[in-house]
């Protein structure tokens, strides 16, 4: 049987190439595809912002057997702005390598990570080559050089449809705060997704034969970025504390207080920068994070996976989907729940570490929240359809956030949007995180 590393497009998928999928799928050649449904798009608003995804039903013979399957197919973004960052990250060749083996691997060693994604029926890029032998640019070359010298990416994803399963998943409405029996799901079971990550990171309990190892990993997702990306990032930052100013100043906030908030953000914007990237490594707990949305119980997206500290994803989760009043409530419980867990993990080798310094490490890293605040929310509670495209991407995603934050518009979304934005204003500013920075 053909290899499948030929199948990169929605073009590819012609009847022939359906059943070369299935055959490998099913381990069988005796496969027949008998219909296949036409293409539909995601529903939802901006569902599709890092990926371009349809849907596709198939019906098929296997081994005389007819079947049905629903198909969820993830393509690169067809724009210069994700065409930029898959060159950058690699987005999705970083999230085929842990579908196709990272969690096939781990799953059978860690039941708790088994079922922990959607199957995966096929995944193919052309930059998967990249992770292990980067070219000469790469190392040595500034931000738009790295851009110039490297070909667009070309890849394809297809995975089983969970909202087409006998017990159907269903997306989360994102203008509701995620509720806690929810929350606690997700954060124990990226507790089990760090911890088994930090023994392999870490060199524990590993056989000397197991498939992945940590050369590879580290290759794989320590974040390589080059010059000039991680001041693009702060430059995001910075531009959005300016509409949060104006924001304060028209709900009547004291010019004191919001002087303190704008003096502090070029050294915040350069530390979170920082830390969302992976670039300290000061901390025991370093692990590989998840890096997006985690949607129910079931991750779907792994396209920003870095290493980094264990903060980085559960600011994320708690400052994306969460508000204040939910974090005063619940957020030492969640945090305990986490550390239980992924403490089980670390304790054979560190015996000596405890919640109250787990604790204090998530406290000096919380102004990661601001990822919430600033890359997600902009986009996941937008009414309208974020489109970047062009050359002047940049500008473009400044008005579309600019529009957000300042506009009269009494639009449910955009409401909730601004109510979570001076949610966490005035929780960093009543907590001193404002302050801390400016010094």
């Amino acid at each position: 049987m053909r290899g499948l590393a030929d199948i990169l497009r929605l073009e590819d998928l012609s009847e022939a190439n359906w059943e070369r999928i299935f055959q490998s799928y099913f381990k069988t050649k005796n496969v027949k595809i008998l219909d296949i449904g036409g293409q539909t798009k995601l529903d939802g608003i901006n569902e599709q912002y890092n990926s371009d995804i349809k849907k596709i039903s198939l019906k098929l013979s296997v081994n005389g057997e007819d079947k049905e399957v629903h198909t969820f197919i993830k393509v690169p973004m067809d724009s210069i702005l994700h065409d930029t960052n898959g060159k950058l990250v690699m987005t999705f060749a970083k999230e085929i390598f842990w579908y196709k083996e990272g969690s096939v691997i781990l799953g059978s060693k860690y039941p708790e990570l088994k079922g922990i994604s959607p199957t995966l029926f096929h995944g193919a890029s052309t930059f998967q080559d990249d992770f292990v032998s980067p070219g000469c640019c790469r190392k040595h070359c500034c931000f738009f050089a790295w851009c110039l010298c490297t070909k667009k990416e070309q890849g394809i994803m297809i995975m089983e449809d969970l909202t087409k399963l006998p017990q159907p998943y269903q997306m989360h409405n994102k203008i509701k705060i995620l509720p806690l029996e929810h929350t606690k799901l997700v954060v124990d079971k990226v507790a089990h997704f760090h911890g088994a990550w930090w023994l392999l990171l870490n060199d524990k309990e590993i056989p000397s034969d197991f498939p992945l190892n940590q050369a590879k990993i580290k290759d794989i997702y320590a974040m390589k970025t080059p010059l000039g990306f991680e001041a693009m990032i702060r430059k995001m930052f910075q531009s959005s504390f300016k509409h949060f100013g104006n924001m304060r100043i028209a709900r009547g906030d004291d010019q004191v207080k919001i002087d303190v908030m704008l003096k502090s953000v070029k050294n915040m914007a350069k530390a979170v920068s920082s830390e969302f990237l992976g670039k300290n490594d000061n901390s025991v707990f370093r692990t590989l994070l998840h890096g997006d949305f985690p949607k129910d119980v079931k991750f779907i997206d792994y396209q920003v996976s870095n290493i980094g500290h264990p903060a980085v994803d559960l600011c994320y989760l708690l400052y994306s989907c969460t508000d204040r009043q939910f974090r005063d409530q619940h957020l030492t419980q969640l945090l305990r729940s986490y550390f239980t867990i992924f403490s089980s993990y670390l304790s054979p080798h560190i015996p000596d570490i405890s919640f109250e310094q787990f604790y204090q490490e998530f406290q000096d890293r919380r102004a990661i929240g601001l990822v919430g605040g600033v890359l997600v929310m902009p986009n996941s509670l937008s009414p309208d359809q974020v489109t970047i495209s062009g050359l002047n991407w940049q500008s473009k995603l400044e008005e579309h956030r600019q529009k957000l934050f300042l506009s009269e518009t009494s639009h449910p979304s955009v409401k909730e949007l601004r109510r979570r934005v001076f949610d966490m204003i005035d929780e960093f500013e009543e907590l001193g995180i404002f302050e801390k920075y400016i010094k």
